[in-house]
């Protein structure tokens, strides 16, 4: 991770059908891919984290990531009209709408609430809130991460922490430059920004 020397990650296999798949998985796996199909399926994978953490040596610890990326934003159906060649040409397209820092379409906003709906089965079976959540802060992005959550839980520790470098790619395409800081605040204001955000994208 950007800013983060000295740490090596490791993913544990055996879990996850994502360590075993030949071919990639559904957009949304069963289960977010935990295998144990079990009533207690996430009790049981969080004692064994819990485990491994009291006989890790010193400087060694085990966490649990669950990452979601964003639905179909508005520049994937452009790049599925022109082509991934007129898309990928520096030269503009015309009569192309400005695309920087797209949202959700339709579609996307339909995927977000099957993930919520999957977050609401997985909590019902033990899935806990997650201890500490971050976010892209790509419109696209924070707005998946507010839907999918919404209502599954009562309550959340902690706020939506949004970072600078969570971010798939930097400086390809204009879809991938952020708005500045302020419209983020503004617009999820019940999320956080990193001390270190700047308003405008400096990437």
């Amino acid at each position: 991770m950007p800013g983060d020397i000295g740490h090596k990650y490791e993913f544990v296999p055996g879990h996850f059908a994502h360590d075993e798949a030949d071919e990639p998985l559904s957009a949304i796996p069963p289960r977010f891919g935990l295998k144990n199909t079990s009533k207690d399926r996430w009790e049981k994978l969080f004692e064994h984290i819990h485990a491994l953490n009291d006989e890790s040596p010193k400087g060694t610890s085990y966490k649990f990531f669950l990452l979601s990326r964003h639905g179909q934003g508005y520049h994937n159906v452009a790049e599925a009209k022109y082509g991934r060649q007129a898309w990928n040409d520096p030269r503009p397209i015309p009569n192309l709408i400005d695309l920087a820092d797209p949202q959700l379409s339709p579609i996307g906003i339909g995927q977000a609430h099957t993930i919520q709906c999957a977050w609401m089965e997985e909590a019902a079976a033990g899935l806990s809130p997650p201890h500490k959540r971050y976010c892209s802060p790509l419109s696209r992005a924070l707005d998946i991460c507010d839907l999918m959550l919404n209502k599954v839980f009562s309550e959340h520790l902690h706020p939506v922490l949004v970072l600078e470098n969570c971010r798939e790619e930097n400086g390809v395409h204009t879809c991938d430059k952020r708005r500045t800081r302020s419209y983020i605040s503004d617009y999820k204001p019940h999320f956080a920004v990193e001390e270190t955000f700047e308003e405008y994208d400096q990437l």
